[in-house]
């Protein structure tokens, strides 16, 4: 992941230096200014991807030095550290405009912590403004390496518009996004992209729904009727739950596949099929062929060129710009303007197993924009389906009748195991700081906890 600038604005030159240290500790790239002047035209001149905004004296009349930045760049996620501990200091800079509001007297971590909140703020809101002037594309979003080499392998297959494809992942993953991005990228892009679910018509009608039907083949059948295969004709067919295709259509199917032939069902005419067939499935082909439930030559021959998408557990980086992308798509379809993720409702995003993979993630983003109108940016307040299964997750493993004190030290414990005792991991886990934490872990003797201790009450 490329690093980030940050804007450092604070006129004392000591405290100035710390921060900076502190940006780069957390592995981005600090710039250093003393007054709003000089961050004004840092804003405007250098792009920051986040400003941390200390105490540098006004050079405005009745405007802060807040006020000034995100009047030029509304969209700049601003990190305001202030002298003033007051719970009004933190409510005023927030009505503001400001993303994160730390005191002075705040430890290292937390203000290390504090600027990857920040970071991570200007990626999903840039990540929303790419996404919003490139919808209409069908994009397989995700920057993990098991989706760059899925949009590698979609990339090679635009040099041919007859290999057949199988596109193998959990229900959920976007087995459709990548056979529409596959279509789209060939030269059939402009002809029809038509699909069938395999599993959703009996065996009787999905034959006549594949390859069409002659009068009077079956009971219903009143006239002549074209089937998707040849409706598709000169574009992209898809065959979505392969492996719940009939023996009977597995034949036809592969008849298909070999000879681009097909018949009516009641029909004699051999008719010619000019399509490229992709096919995708939730199930273990090979297993089936094994299992004799599956034709082998069918399964080699659409195993030409195989996509295997992984589940979104697998691929937790991706959740971020995945978000990003259905935010755009929400604000488009719905007419609003959410700009942003905060990184509590990411950490809520990224700690949850999502079952249900990148469907289920857009299910709950859908279910955000539906039920509160009003929101300008995704929280965790917000998206309390994928945190209460967390929760729930959470309170069902701990032993029941322990008193708070004792059922908060178990919770500590479990954390602590499960992450081989990483600090940074299980705090990540119960969704607090790494400052919180420690002091809890010291409170409760738990600092050196591990895989292999056994302190749970």
């Amino acid at each position: 992941m490329s690093t980030a600038l940050v804007l450092v604005a604070e006129s004392d030159p000591d405290l100035r230096t710390e921060i900076a240290s502190r940006v780069a500790q957390a592995g981005h790239r600090p710039l250093s200014v003393a007054d709003a002047q000089a961050a004004l035209a840092a804003v405007q001149l250098e792009h920051p991807d986040v400003i941390v905004l200390g105490r540098v004296p006004a050079d405005a009349p009745g405007r802060s030095p807040l006020e000034l930045m995100l009047s030029r760049a509304p969209d700049l996620p601003a990190l305001v550290i202030s002298e003033d501990s007051s719970v009004a200091a933190g409510v005023a800079a927030m009505k503001m405009g400001a993303s994160d509001f730390l005191v002075l007297s705040c430890s290292p971590e937390a203000l290390v912590s504090a600027i990857g909140r920040a970071v991570r703020l200007s990626r999903t809101r840039r990540h929303i403004a790419d996404t919003a002037a490139r919808r209409g594309t069908f994009a397989v979003v995700g920057g993990s390496a098991a989706m760059r080499r899925v949009r590698e392998t979609i990339e090679h297959l635009t040099n041919s518009d007859t290999t057949t494809v199988l596109v193998e992942g959990e229900t959920g993953t976007g087995k459709e996004v990548v056979a529409q991005a596959i279509h789209a990228g060939s030269a059939r892009a402009d002809e029809p992209f038509l699909k069938v679910n395999c599993a959703a018509l009996p065996e009787a009608l999905l034959e006549s729904e594949l390859f069409g039907h002659e009068k009077g083949a079956f009971t219903a059948a009143h006239g002549r009727q074209t089937g998707i295969v040849e409706a598709a004709g000169g574009g992209t067919v898809l065959l979505d739950e392969m492996g719940e295709l009939p023996p009977s259509g597995q034949a036809k199917l592969l008849r298909l596949l070999e000879q681009k032939t097909f018949r009516r069902v009641g029909g004699l005419e051999e008719l010619s099929a000019d399509v490229r067939v992709i096919a995708a499935t939730h199930a273990n082909l090979q297993a089936r062929v094994d299992q004799g439930r599956f034709r082998s030559d069918l399964f080699f021959r659409l195993n030409v060129v195989r996509v295997e998408l992984p589940p979104l557990r697998d691929r937790p980086e991706d959740i971020p710009e995945l978000a990003a992308w259905f935010v755009a798509s929400f604000n488009e379809r719905m007419g609003r303007s959410v700009r942003g993720i905060s990184s509590r409702a990411l950490e809520v995003l990224e700690r949850h197993s999502w079952p249900g993979n990148v469907r289920e993630l857009r299910n709950v983003i859908e279910r955000a924009f539906t039920l509160f109108p009003w929101m300008e940016e995704l929280r965790p307040e917000y998206i309390s389906d994928a945190s209460l299964r967390t929760s729930v997750e959470t309170r069902e493993r701990i032993p029941a009748g322990l008193a708070l004190p004792d059922a908060e030290r178990w919770l500590l414990a479990d954390a602590m195991r499960r992450t081989s005792g990483n600090q940074v991991h299980a705090a990540r886990l119960l969704g607090i700081s790494r400052f919180t934490l420690r002091y809890r872990l010291r409170k409760y003797g738990l600092l050196r906890i591990g895989p292999a201790d056994d302190h749970a009450a």
